[in-house]
């Protein structure tokens, strides 16, 4: 586990802003006295953003397909075996923050788009599935129940709703112009959508109402 002075200084090679992100972060309300353990989180979290948009950078500015395909497999983790690693544990990570993610697409937006919505539960079945199959491995009855099934279930009832939804609204209403260089407003704060966090405003038939997701704690199994 690296140190916290060690990202620092791998932070600091790399030009990051702490001093911003750590303002941010501190500005938010803590559930505890975690002090040193938020610091090396977050300084973590940083690390890994930056060193993700630097691999993101690195592939879409292949010049041609042969040599995207060439850097995604050196880059990516189907290919690449690292000893140590715990491939359930991060591809379970991986999905927590992919929620997360998303719930940063629409924050400050005044209703959370159908499509965004619809990916959010996607993405908690895709974290829930790989606890499942994760417990399978361990369990010597793997045909046993599960009880993370029937929440999997209600997830892909959920998603498959809101695109059903999106899918058959963008075929009947006019898409919304934006002027030239502007887009959605985001600016606009809405006390009913969390700022960080995966509930999502669920609008069939006229009706909207907020319907929180499952648990997206980051666990892993």
């Amino acid at each position: 586990m690296a140190t916290t002075g060690q990202l620092r200084a791998a932070l600091a090679i790399l030009h990051a802003d702490v001093d911003t992100v750590t303002e941010q972060v501190w500005d938010q309300v803590m559930s505890g006295d975690d002090i040193s353990g938020v610091e090396h989180a977050m300084l973590a979290g940083l690390l890994y953003r930056v060193v993700g948009a630097e691999m993101r950078r690195s592939l879409a500015s292949a010049p041609d397909v042969g040599t995207l395909e060439d850097r995604a497999r050196a880059s990516g983790p189907s290919a690449v075996a690292v000893p140590g690693e715990d491939l359930h544990g991060q591809a379970h990570f991986e999905a927590y923050w992919l929620t997360d993610r998303i719930a940063e697409l629409y924050r400050g937006l005044p209703t959370v788009p159908l499509p965004l919505a619809a990916a959010v539960y996607t993405s908690e079945v895709t974290r829930t599935l790989l606890r499942i199959h994760r417990d399978m491995l361990g369990n010597a009855h793997p045909n046993a129940a599960h009880s993370g099934w029937n929440t999997v279930m209600e997830q892909l009832d959920h998603a498959r709703a809101l695109a059903h939804t999106a899918h058959a609204a963008s075929e009947t209403v006019p898409q919304q112009a934006f002027p030239m260089g502007r887009g959605p407003r985001r600016d606009i704060p809405d006390p009913g959508l969390p700022q960080r966090g995966v509930a999502v405003i669920t609008e069939q038939r006229g009706v909207q109402s907020r319907e929180p997701l499952r648990s997206s704690e980051c666990r892993t199994p």
